[in-house]
């Protein structure tokens, strides 16, 4: 068995992506059970490091931002910062509406919102959705996790140094296009290969890094991740994901 940490298949229904956590077409949710598991093994190797205090995580490929939203929501205790960057602009915007649930304000704007579509169209599914913001929002007690969200390229390292505005990651967690379903790009629009890409965006990332940072990777399968600034810790695959752990050396 892979998973070292998140062995227990609660019921995460509340999470569901296009329910209270927003979706759209062309923007994939990502498995919760795995992006747990990932958190955890990344705090494990920081509590091996003496470091337990809440960390700054960073996604800099967030998409919907729907990983770094359910890792807010069940681990609020353990993040100081969440930070989500994309080079697509529409991405960018539909993370900042998803990151915005993890706050009282935002999630009560959610169930309102909610409330007023199942008062017009009585679909049962609205319903299920208030419920469940309701149970999101009794996780949010006492959160004060700070929220910012860019648009860059993240192979850039000057864009990223200007976007994180001086914060250094302390954990990051990405799912990185797949070639199969989405590539990288850049600004431009021109496809870029993902091996090359993803070692451009490690060598971007490495020296805005916190000490001791860890990096945790989705790819596909077939993608072995490997960088000389960076150690790798582990890596795992699950289905047709690939996950590596990575620490800057």
């Amino acid at each position: 068995m892979p998973y070292r940490f998140i062995n227990t298949h609660e019921s995460l229904s509340d999470f569901a992506s296009g329910s209270v956590i927003r979706s759209v077409p062309g923007q994939t949710a990502f498995p919760v059970r795995l992006a747990r598991e990932m958190f955890e093994q990344s705090l494990a190797y920081r509590a091996a490091e003496g470091l337990d205090g809440p960390c700054a995580l960073y996604d800099p490929c967030c998409g919907s931002g729907y990983l770094l939203t359910t890792l807010g929501f069940i681990y609020n205790q353990k993040i100081s910062h969440i930070v989500a960057s994309d080079i697509d602009t529409n991405a960018v915007e539909l993370a900042l509406s998803n990151l915005a649930l993890l706050t009282i304000e935002g999630l009560d704007a959610r169930i309102n919102d909610l409330a007023e579509k199942y008062a017009t169209f009585g679909k049962e599914s609205h319903h299920l959705a208030i419920t469940s913001a309701r149970s999101m929002r009794q996780k949010l007690v006492n959160s004060s996790i700070q929220l910012h969200t860019f648009q860059t390229d993240a192979r850039s390292e000057v864009a990223l140094q200007i976007g994180l505005r001086g914060l250094r990651p302390e954990i990051v967690i990405s799912d990185l296009p797949y070639e199969s379903t989405v590539h990288w790009h850049s600004l431009d629009g021109a496809i870029i290969d993902s091996l090359t890409a993803t070692a451009q965006m490690l060598s971007a990332l490495h020296s805005l890094l916190a000490p001791s940072a860890i990096v945790a990777l989705a790819t596909e399968k077939g993608q072995k991740v490997a960088h000389a600034n960076y150690e790798r810790l582990r890596q795992m695959t699950i289905g047709k994901r690939r996950i590596t752990w990575l620490k800057p050396s």
